[in-house]
């Protein structure tokens, strides 16, 4: 199996402009790494009535997506973008897009089977804790 790592690339236009936002994984570290949160429990307030993402977070995000293509950019114009119904929908997009699933191996449409040999199969099953 090769690795092949989520990667979705979402047009933003914006005033003339059309700026390319990247989603992938090195942008949700970017976004870690920026905001010193977590990704997760980012979601999860993003998902969750009643609760919602600061708005330095969503600037954060969008940031880290712009800055692959257009490292010129700064967090005043991500949060520009950020406000405007392509911005929140690329945001939106992108996440689902980047975020690992459970059984996911990075591609979409290509999960591997189980093996029956690795701890937590079904019963009877021979595996060895690695």
């Amino acid at each position: 199996m090769t690795f092949a790592p989520r990667r979705v690339e979402l047009p933003i236009a914006y005033q003339g402009d059309t700026f390319v936002a990247v989603f992938s994984w090195a942008t949700i570290a970017r976004f870690e790494e920026a905001s010193g949160g977590s990704i997760l429990d980012f979601a999860q307030r993003m998902a969750t009535p009643g609760q919602s993402p600061r708005i330095s977070d969503l600037g954060q995000l969008l940031l880290a997506a712009l800055s692959e293509k257009h490292p010129e950019l700064t967090l005043e114009h991500a949060m520009e973008l950020v406000i405007t119904p392509e911005g929140r929908a690329a945001l939106g997009e992108g996440l689902a897009a980047a975020m690992p699933q459970a059984g996911d191996d990075g591609e979409a449409g290509n999960t591997p089977p189980a093996n029956p040999r690795r701890p937590g199969a079904a019963k009877g099953s021979a595996g060895r804790k690695r």
